[in-house]
C-alpha cells in the first residue's frame, strides 16, 4: 500500500480523524497517476478522534465557540445556519398514548434545508481558519452537534455524524439523557448484530443507513438502537405533513416512527426530542404521491376514498392478452429487430430455453444501441436486455395496471410455477404469459362499455315493442 506524500500529511495535521497515524491497512488508496496525485481514505477506517466523555472542553479535539443571539437582519445567508426551532408534536403522540412530551428538532429550518448545513459551514471554516483548505480541495461531511435539556433523544444514522455529534454533547450536558439509534432494515449500523439480520438489502427511505460502519459513526455513545422499515417511515412522514404542518422528509419520519416506540417508558414530566433532519423538497415526486405509495406497497387501494371507475377492481386476467413473442438471448440484435418489426411488436420479453425470464428488449433501445456504436447488428440480444420493468400477475386488478402503465410504456405479465426435483425439493420459477399495454387496458375498457351500451339499446328498443 503507498504511503501518505507529505502534502496529504500537511493537510490533515489538525485533524484526529485524517492523521496518518490511524490510517491502517486498506485504508489509503491512490488513483490512477495523472496530471494531479489523488487520495481517497477510506470511509469505513478505524476513527482516531480523541473525544472521551468527561474530559475538560479544554482538551476536547474540536474546537468550541460560543452561540451569539440571531440578529434582526443577517449579514448573510451563512447565519441562517443553526438555531432551528423546536417545535411540539401535538396530535401523533397524543394519538400514540404517549404520556410525555414529544418535541421535534426542525433541522430543515437550516439555509441549506437539512442538518447537514451545519458541519458544512463548520468543517469550511475550521478548514479555512488553519489554513488546511486551498483550492481544488474536496471537503466530505462527517458530523454535526446540538444541546438542548432532555430525556430521550431519537435520531436516525447515516454516515453517522449528526448522531455521534449530537450525542456525544448530551453526555457531557445531560447525562441521564438516553440516545435512540435508529438504523433501516436492510443496514448494518445497528446494535446487537443480532438486530441487523434480514434478507432485505434494499430500501426506498434515503439519507439513513448503510452497509458498512463509517469512520465518524461512534456507536457507544447510543444507548439502544431500533430498525426501521419504508410503510412506516412513510407513513409517519405522511403523518408529521397532515397532522402537525411539518413539511418533513422521509428519514425523519423513520425517527417519529421509533420515537413513537421507544418514549412509552417515559413519564409525563419527561421531554423527548426527535431529530428531522431535511424537508421534503427532494422527495416530491415519490412519498407524498399516492400512485408511487401504491406501486411501492406502501398503500392501499381501500387507503384512497376515491370513487374507482367499474373495471378498477377486475382482475388482468379478463383482458384478452395474444401469446408472447419471447426471443433467446443468443438471436441477434439485426434479427430481433426483423422479428419485431414484422410482428407489430414494440418490445419482447427475452428468456432462456426453459422460459425463465431473463428481461426486456425494445425496439427503441436496440435502435439507440445501435446508432450510438454500443452494439454491433451482428450481436447477441443479451448485450441489450434490460431489467428495469414492471411486472403483474394474473390475479391483480386492473387498477394496480393502470397506475403502472401511467408510468411506463408496458408490463410484463408473469405467472408462477413450482418444479419439483428428485429430491423432494421445489423451487419457484417466474414464466411469461404475455405483455400489456396501455392500449389493450384501453381496448378492453371500451369493447366491454360498447357492448353495454348496445345491450341496454337493445333492451329499450324491445321494451317500446312490447308496449
Amino acid at each position: 500500500m503507498p504511503s501518505e506524500t507529505p502534502q496529504a500529511e500537511e493537510r490533515s495535521a489538525g485533524c484526529p480523524h485524517l492523521s496518518g497515524a490511524h490510517l491502517g491497512k486498506g485504508s489509503l488508496e491512490k488513483e490512477p497517476p495523472g496530471d494531479k496525485e489523488v487520495l481517497w481514505i477510506r470511509p469505513d477506517a478505524p476513527s482516531r478522534c480523541s473525544w472521551q466523555l468527561g474530559r475538560p472542553a479544554t482538551s476536547s479535539p474540536h474546537r468550541h465557540t460560543a452561540l451569539e443571539k440571531s440578529p434582526k437582519i443577517l449579514p448573510d445567508i451563512l447565519k441562517k445556519i443553526g438555531d432551528t426551532p423546536m417545535v411540539r408534536i401535538n396530535k401523533i403522540g397524543r394519538n400514540f398514548g404517549l404520556k410525555c412530551e414529544l418535541l421535534a428538532k426542525c433541522e430543515f429550518f437550516n439555509a441549506g434545508g437539512s442538518v447537514k448545513d451545519r458541519i458544512s459551514l463548520r468543517m469550511i471554516e475550521d478548514a479555512e481558519r488553519e489554513g488546511t483548505l486551498k483550492p481544488g480541495d474536496t471537503i466530505i461531511e462527517p458530523t454535526s452537534g446540538n444541546t438542548g435539556r432532555l430525556d430521550m433523544l431519537v435520531a436516525s444514522a447515516g454516515t453517522g455524524g449528526t448522531i455521534t455529534g449530537i450525542a456525544r454533547k448530551l453526555k457531557e450536558k445531560c447525562p441521564g439523557c438516553k440516545i435512540i439509534g435508529v438504523d433501516p432494515e436492510g443496514s448494518i449500523l445497528a446494535e446487537p448484530e443480532e438486530l441487523n439480520q434480514t434478507e432485505q438489502t434494499a430500501y426506498e427511505v434515503e439519507g439513513i443507513g448503510y452497509d458498512f460502519i463509517p469512520t465518524v459513526l461512534d456507536r457507544t455513545v447510543v444507548d439502544t438502537w431500533f430498525k426501521s422499515n419504508d410503510e412506516d417511515a412513510f407513513a409517519f412522514a405522511r403523518m408529521l405533513i397532515a397532522q402537525e404542518g411539518l413539511l418533513c422528509g422521509g428519514s425523519a419520519g423513520s425517527a417519529m416512527s421509533v420515537a413513537v416506540k421507544a418514549a412509552q417508558e417515559l413519564r409525563e414530566e419527561q421531554r423527548c426530542v426527535v431529530i428531522l433532519p431535511d424537508s421534503v423538497r427532494n422527495y416530491m415526486s415519490k412519498f407524498l404521491s399516492d400512485k408511487w405509495m401504491l406501486q411501492k406497497g406502501f398503500m392501499k387501494e381501500e387507503d384512497l376514498l376515491v370513487k374507482k371507475p367499474w373495471w378498477w377492481h377486475l382482475r388482468v386476467q379478463e383482458l384478452s392478452l395474444s401469446a408472447p413473442l419471447t426471443v433467446l438471448p443468443t438471436v441477434t440484435c439485426e434479427h430481433t429487430i426483423d422479428i419485431l418489426r414484422e410482428k407489430g411488436f414494440d418490445q419482447a420479453p427475452v428468456v432462456d430455453e426453459s422460459g425463465v425470464v431473463l428481461g426486456m428488449v425494445t425496439l427503441g433501445n436496440m435502435l439507440s444501441s445501435l446508432l450510438a456504436g454500443k452494439v454491433q447488428p451482428s450481436d447477441q440480444v443479451r448485450k441489450v436486455i434490460y431489467k428495469q420493468f414492471k411486472q403483474i400477475h394474473l390475479t391483480d386488478p386492473l387498477g394496480k395496471l393502470s397506475h403502472i402503465l401511467e408510468m411506463d410504456h408496458f408490463a410484463l405479465v408473469v405467472h408462477e410455477q413450482i418444479q419439483y426435483h428428485s429430491h423432494g425439493e421445489s423451487s419457484k420459477r417466474q414464466m411469461v404469459f404475455g405483455v400489456v399495454t396501455a392500449i389493450d387496458l384501453l381496448n378492453f375498457v371500451a369493447a366491454r362499455e360498447r357492448n353495454q351500451k348496445t345491450n341496454s339499446g337493445s333492451g329499450g328498443a324491445g321494451a317500446a315493442a312490447q308496449l
